[in-house]
């Protein structure tokens, strides 16, 4: 299947437990919730994070037709019922293109019985990988896969398994309850927003991570340039989270040591920052994302 870049995923009710991999396992080395497979023992699976304690999967595959993957452990299955429409994806980055999948397996009285393997062609940069499945009759749970048999190096920033009909009223128990056992109290979201990326600029044009801003009043992006290449960036807006189109005179040029804010002069729901070099050098950008409800 073809991938589609979307994050309306995300926007929906999330049924993943540690679906951004920041809870860890009683080992402390790895996220709570998953599993690692390897079919190639060169083959390397490593978590995570940077300096502003966003946590990732690092997948890095020597071997082509060897997989390596993750993939969740049981008591964090996900409840399904036949018929039921839910969208799965995940947010990939890659630097190059590679194929990267997500497999469906479906389970019938604890017994897995049938997959759905849904095949993702990634494109450099930070991306929302997207599809809706159709759950078959006499299946009552699932869990995801995420791997590749590629070879090459990817990261997955955060995973989706969310229902789209029937609408989902409520939050996979098992998910509940294992927030429930790692955090006490439950801390609420505050009407702030505060993100930091380091990425790398290059001859390539790549995407920031996508902000939903429909609730928020005010919000900024800024970018510092941390290299020795002049940068662009540009302001992007989107409706939908897939049509993007460029904010009006907002193509800036970025010096070295130098940083910018960028605002926006129209409203739509979803905002990210573009970025590319044109000598052919790359640069390293570290782009903040500040926001209020």
């Amino acid at each position: 299947m073809k991938g589609m870049h979307s994050a309306t995923c995300e926007m929906l009710k999330n049924q993943i437990f540690n679906h951004n991999f920041v809870f860890p396992d009683t080992s402390g080395n790895f996220p709570s919730g998953w599993e690692k497979y390897i079919e190639s023992p060169l083959a390397v699976i490593y978590w995570q994070k940077d300096y502003k304690h966003h946590y990732c999967i690092m997948i890095s595959n020597p071997f082509h037709g060897k997989k390596a993957s993750i993939f969740q452990q049981t008591p964090f299955y996900v409840p399904v019922n036949k018929q039921e429409l839910w969208e799965v994806g995940a947010r990939f980055r890659v630097y190059r293109k590679m194929r990267a999948n997500i497999t469906v397996h479906y389970v019938k009285n604890n017994i897995r019985v049938s997959q759905n393997q849904i095949d993702f062609h990634l494109m450099p940069g930070i991306r929302y990988y997207c599809r809706s499945i159709s759950i078959p009759d006499d299946i009552d749970l699932v869990y995801l896969e995420l791997g590749t048999e590629d070879s090459g190096q990817f990261w997955i920033e955060n995973v989706v398994f969310a229902q789209l009909f029937p609408h989902s009223k409520s939050i996979n128990v098992n998910t509940v309850e294992a927030v429930k056992r790692i955090i006490d109290p439950v801390k609420v979201e505050k009407l702030t927003r505060d993100t930091v990326e380091d990425v790398i600029a290059g001859p390539v044009i790549q995407a920031s991570e996508l902000q939903d801003v429909l609730t928020l009043s005010t919000y900024t992006f800024s970018v510092l340039n941390l290299g020795d290449t002049e940068a662009n960036v540009q302001l992007q807006m989107s409706p939908d989270g897939i049509n993007f189109m460029d904010e009006a005179m907002a193509n800036h040029k970025l010096a070295p040591g130098q940083i910018r804010a960028l605002d926006f002069n129209q409203f739509l729901r979803y905002a990210k920052v573009t970025y590319w070099t044109e000598d052919g050098n790359t640069t390293r950008l570290r782009i903040f994302f500040q926001a209020q409800g």
